[in-house]
């Protein structure tokens, strides 16, 4: 992104801080796309916004979703380590972050009580994940999944404020959307996280599932190791079917959007929607290739099933 590139060029920033935001792995470049330029996602909607200050809010947006993933990891570990640091960078990434959003509203707009709405919102969904594991029901999942989405919507937020013509029906629709897309991310972040939500005790959504379905089959799950967890999700369906409801969410997402036109949010639900098509028709075959070596199996047992996932590398 060009605008953070020279925004972290011509600032007195701390340096260990501009290291973390410059240095990031694939992975982390992969996943990061999206929320570059969060608030441009939406401008097509709005009217009269200064794209000046569209720059400013696209900064403001990306430093505080990278306060926001170190606080979720902060939440979500139980180890002591590095913790000091890690409190430092989140305190310097969210000032920096609202010195760009009081640049742009100053200190009297009526922004800052939606902004206020935002961090409750946030710190409610943590409340209420701690819930989930006692209480499991999808309803609250998806709820939390919103809620987690929070500091997303603020993008959603500064435009609704800054734009001429206020209009309420396209702001509550594009809120709306973000929460289908976020609950279709949440879904597919439970998948590709769940040996490290498992170590950590945390509720996921792909992890209460396998074990509830395992349990009527009558696995001993005290003697399944996390890999095998993790190879029965595919055996049993079950990455399908929890991709198969992100398709679902994305789909509402995209339906609502598109009142409103915002392409560059559109594309990238669409983009997530290609995504989890290949991921589901992938599986399919990899599906198809273990059913086939354990119907030539002489012994259809669940101990048999393990022993023939152990050779197929998901």
């Amino acid at each position: 992104m060009k605008q953070l590139s020279e925004y972290l060029e011509t600032i007195q920033l701390n340096s260990q801080l501009k290291l973390f935001i410059q240095n990031r792995t694939e992975v982390e470049v992969a996943s990061d796309e999206i929320y570059l330029n969060y608030p441009q996602l939406f401008t097509d909607s709005f009217t009269g916004v200064n794209q000046k200050k569209v720059d400013f809010l696209n900064i403001s947006g990306y430093l505080y979703y990278k306060a926001v993933l170190l606080l979720d990891k902060l939440i979500d570990s139980k180890s002591a380590e590095n913790k000091t640091e890690t409190l430092f960078l989140i305190s310097k990434l969210q000032e920096e972050s609202i010195k760009h959003l009081t640049a742009v509203f100053g200190l009297n707009s009526n922004f800052w009580e939606l902004w206020n709405i935002r961090q409750k919102e946030y710190f409610r969904a943590i409340q209420l994940e701690n819930q989930l594991t006692v209480n499991p029901n999808y309803k609250k999942y998806q709820q939390v999944a919103d809620l987690k989405a929070a500091f997303g919507k603020v993008a959603i937020d500064c435009l609704y404020v800054l734009s001429k013509d206020k209009n309420e029906k396209k702001y509550t629709d594009l809120l709306q959307s973000h929460h289908h897309f976020s609950v279709a991310l949440q879904l597919i972040d439970d998948l590709q996280d769940l040996e490290e939500d498992i170590l950590n005790k945390q509720f996921n959504w792909a992890y209460y599932q396998t074990v509830c379905l395992l349990k009527r089959e009558n696995y001993d799950l005290d003697n399944l190791s996390i890999s095998d967890i993790k190879k029965l999700i595919y055996l049993k369906d079950i990455a399908i079917s929890i991709r198969k409801e992100a398709l679902k969410q994305l789909q509402k997402s995209k339906q609502i959007a598109l009142k409103h036109n915002p392409k560059k949010w559109i594309s990238v639900i669409e983009k997530q929607e290609k995504e989890i098509i290949q991921a589901i028709d992938k599986i399919n075959s990899y599906k198809q290739k273990i059913e086939t070596e354990i119907l030539l199996s002489k012994e259809l047992l669940p101990s048999n099933e393990i022993a023939i996932l152990n050779r197929i590398d998901f």
